[in-house]
């Protein structure tokens, strides 16, 4: 814009004494600057407007590729939920199971003490009873050997 308005200047110095074909020259030449300026914002126009069609274009893609995933994936978990749902009923199984067992392991837990003072209690007794055999079988057989003895002293065979 400034090359034009200097030549204009230009023409404007000479005065009238500018020739009809000076001035013809001048404004053509100005004309085609103009023309040259208004084609490369019409180039940059196109070029801004081809690159919005091709985002907006690219972004519709994006859009329709998202709501695709997200669909799919509302699929996917409509069909974790119907495998998850037999898993809930037999973890409600469990937990009534463990209601029931966990009264059952209460009372052993309070047994315990007791059956294990009746079991020290029993091997006492079993002990004494065969230390009782031992000493029993032992006695029989030193009443046998006395009354072999007495019998074979008194000449009895």
């Amino acid at each position: 814009m400034e090359l034009i308005k200097a030549e204009f200047r230009e023409l404007g110095q000479r005065g009238d004494s500018m020739a009809a074909d000076d001035v013809d020259r001048a404004t053509a030449h100005a004309i085609g600057q103009i023309e040259g300026t208004i084609a490369g914002f019409k180039n940059t126009l196109e070029h801004f407007a081809n690159t919005w069609a091709e985002q907006d274009r690219q972004a519709t893609t994006g859009r329709r590729e998202l709501y695709r995933k997200i669909d799919e994936m509302s699929r996917e978990l409509a069909q974790v939920g119907e495998r998850v749902k037999p898993l809930a009923e037999l973890w409600r199984a469990f937990e009534d199971f463990k209601a029931r067992v966990n009264p059952i392991i209460d009372t052993v837990e309070r047994i315990e003490p007791i059956v294990a003072t009746l079991d020290a209690a029993h091997n006492k007794t079993a002990g004494a009873a065969s230390a009782s055999a031992i000493v029993g079988k032992g006695l029989w057989a030193l009443t046998l050997i006395a009354v072999t003895a007495l019998l074979t002293k008194v000449g009895w065979k």
